[in-house]
Parts: structure tokens; sequence; C-alpha cells
């Protein structure tokens, strides 16, 4: 064999295994063109997948902080929503608590935040509330609080209208929905067409 030739694949003449050489070369590159933009759906939905699920880890620390703000300040939607926002910070790449909280002023006129309370609802107010007092003991006019220390040694008696005991009382249940952009090109539009379907 001498250099600079190709090798005789076919072992025949030189002519027709050339040709069938150059035959296949472009069977495959047209192989290619028809799986090359199947493979690149499959790897930009992988990606997409990955963002969702990163959102949704995101999504639960911010739930986790809303809940722990708010169960230190009695429940309020402000302390909520204070927690919210800086659970998400991260996630929204915002440098302090006050964007956050405009990002997520933003995202619930835009109805892309929104939460309600489960529990304690009304009536548990109702069986259960005190007057709420500040810092200094002293008395804050329209606020009723539920009793939350030494539940142990409290008597574990039933509201009326609640249907509740003290302890039951006293969970903090809220319902976050959170909206998640599918940015990632050609798959976020499919994902999102099959998320309605």
């Amino acid at each position: 064999m001498r250099l600079g030739r190709r090798p005789n694949l076919a072992g025949g003449g030189g002519t027709a295994s050339m040709a069938h050489w150059r035959r296949g070369r472009g069977q495959a590159l047209i192989e290619w063109l028809v799986v090359m933009p199947l493979l690149l759906l499959f790897c930009l939905g992988v990606l997409q997948v990955a963002l969702v699920i990163q959102a949704r880890f995101a999504i639960a620390h911010g739930a986790h902080e809303a809940i722990r703000v708010a169960v230190s300040d009695h429940g309020r939607d402000a302390a909520i929503a204070q927690g919210l926002a800086w659970g998400l910070r991260p996630f929204w790449r915002e440098p302090d608590l006050a964007s956050a909280l405009a990002r997520l002023a933003h995202a619930q006129a835009d109805g892309g935040v929104r939460w309600r309370r489960i529990a304690p609802d009304p009536a548990v107010f109702d069986d259960f509330g005190e007057q709420g007092v500040d810092d200094h003991g002293q008395s804050i006019p329209g606020r009723l609080e539920l009793p939350n220390d030494n539940l142990a040694f409290r008597p574990l008696a039933v509201g009326a209208r609640s249907g509740l005991d003290l302890l039951q009382a006293n969970r903090l249940g809220l319902e976050f929905v959170v909206a998640v952009p599918l940015d990632v090109p050609f798959a976020g539009p499919l994902f999102g067409r099959l998320a309605a379907i």
C-alpha cells in the first residue's frame, strides 16, 4: 500500500468502492441532520426540567422562611410576605430584602405569587383569642392572639366553634402558589402547551 491512497474497503475495483464510501458518508450526514434537532430538543428539555426542579426547591425554601417568620410574628400577612420575599431572594437574585419585597409585590399584582391561610381560621380566634399585647405588656387594640406559651400545661378543651383544642389551634397552615417561567427556548413553550392539556 502506497502512502496517500485510500484503502480499498470493498476489496474490488477502486471506483466502485469509492462511490460506496461516499454514499455511506452522505447517508450518515442525512441521519445526523434528522437526529440532531431531536437530540437538541431533548437536551433543552432536560435543562428546562432542571430549572423547574430548582424553582421547586427555591419555592419550598421561601415557604419555609415565610412560615418561620410568620410564626414568630403572630401569623400576620406582612410577616408572611417578608419571610417569603427573604426566602425567594436567592432564587430571584435580589441583593436585599427591600428589592425582594418590591419584586414580591409586583409578582402578586401580576398573579404570579399568591398565598392563602388554611389555619387558623376565624372560628379559632373566636374560641381561644386573647387581647394582643406588645413587648412591654401593653394591649394592642383590635388584635387577637392565640395563647401559645406553656401549651403542655394548659387545659386542652375543644373549642365550641372550631372543634379544635388549643394545641391544634396553634398550627399555622399556609398554601403558596408561585408561577415559574419556562424560559428555555423551544422546550419551555412545548412544556407549557403540554401542561395546558
